[in-house]
């Protein structure tokens, strides 16, 4: 059973990498571009940092928050949106081939269909927010004086792979969502937009922004409560502790609607 498992992953590592390859290669064509659309990403993380920088010259605190803890929840939501941004590139294309009806090509792939769509594409991007994030996360654990033994080690990876579950099945629902309205778009940059929110933390927004980016929409759940448990676990609530787990629920429902969607396609009808 071992042997099959080790060969199916093997054999679908070489098909991403190998899809990847072919898909960076079309971009470096394009050079400039590539090079510009990563620089244009970097330079507005760099302006949210300096903008937390500025708000700091005056207070000493945000709603109890230091600027190294802002600074290490900024990182943190970087690093956990980096995976998603690696991944799900693909799904950017959805509206178009399922309004076209190439999307029915995908049902004759050798692969699992959302695999092979996360292959076609790779977010350049993906590699300017891992370098950043990490910055961030190193300067701020700097700052913070804090200690990366083997628990803190084991805690951080359990938290940041909950926290990118959570984004992709935000992604992965948004686009789900074009197999009925033909055109998932408006869905989809609705959470490439709010996805700015899960930068900081929740009590500095309003009840009832509390309730929903913690019942509804989980972007709590990108950063805030995982970095609770993190940086302030005297302090983190169960609902902090279970952000792993949110993440894998929400990750299964989104995939169970994905297959939901596939399942009720039926072409253009052209």
């Amino acid at each position: 059973m071992f042997g099959k498992i080790f060969k199916s992953m093997h054999y679908h590592v070489s098909v991403y990498f190998a899809l990847v390859a072919q898909y960076l290669k079309s971009r470096l064509v394009y050079r400039f571009d590539f090079f510009i659309s990563s620089l244009g990403f970097l330079a507005g993380n760099v302006v949210g940092v300096l903008a937390l920088w500025v708000i700091f010259q005056n207070i000493n605190e945000l709603v109890g928050w230091t600027y190294a803890e802002l600074v290490f929840i900024y990182g943190f939501t970087l690093l956990a949106l980096t995976l998603p941004l690696f991944l799900l590139n693909g799904l950017w294309d959805l509206g178009g081939k399922l309004q076209d009806g190439s999307f029915i090509n995908y049902y004759f792939k050798p692969v699992n269909m959302l695999f092979y769509i996360m292959s076609e594409k790779f977010d350049e991007k993906g590699i300017v927010s891992l370098a950043f994030s990490v910055f961030l996360l190193v300067y701020a654990s700097a700052e913070l004086n804090l200690v990366w033994g083997f628990k803190t080690i084991a805690t951080f990876l359990i938290m940041i792979i909950g926290a990118s579950l959570v984004f992709a099945s935000m992604i992965l629902t948004a686009a789900s969502v074009g197999f009925w309205t033909v055109n998932p778009s408006f869905c989809m940059m609705f959470i490439a937009r709010i996805k700015s929110y899960a930068h900081y933390p929740i009590n500095i927004y309003s009840n009832p922004l509390k309730i929903f980016f913690s019942f509804v929409l989980p972007l709590a759940y990108i950063a805030y409560y995982p970095c609770m448990v993190l940086l302030r676990p005297g302090e983190a609530t169960i609902v902090a502790y279970i952000s792993p787990l949110v993440g894998l629920v929400a990750a299964l429902g989104a995939y169970r609607l994905w297959t939901l969607g596939v399942a009720s396609f039926s072409g253009t009808g052209s």
